[in-house]
């Protein structure tokens, strides 16, 4: 029992740091939240430059508590159902956010 405490106090000692430091969403990030709510997201890949600079850069930590959290979420999710785009997982960066999620 006592690992299991040290654990959940740690992450949630690292959730609390993170949520300090995280900014809001910019501009650009809410409309690309925002746009086509309904629909899944494009997925950014490697092999095109543009979206290779967005894949690379750093990210900053999220707001989870933030409105657009949960709809960038959703629409994550949908990203990574597509048939098109298989895969096991994603992250916001792959749909154009530099954010930890």
């Amino acid at each position: 029992m006592k690992p299991l405490f040290s654990i959940l106090t740690i992450l949630f000692l690292f959730g609390i740091s993170n949520a300090q430091k995280a900014d809001h969403f910019s501009k650009a990030e809410k409309q690309l939240i925002k746009t086509n709510r309904t629909e899944m997201m494009r997925v950014y890949n490697l092999s095109n430059p543009a979206d290779s600079i967005v894949l690379k850069s750093v990210s900053k930590p999220i707001r989870p508590k933030d409105k657009l959290t949960k709809l960038l979420a959703e629409r994550m999710l949908m990203s990574v159902n597509d048939p098109d785009n298989k895969g096991v997982g994603i992250a916001a960066p792959q749909v154009g956010i530099n954010r930890r999620m």
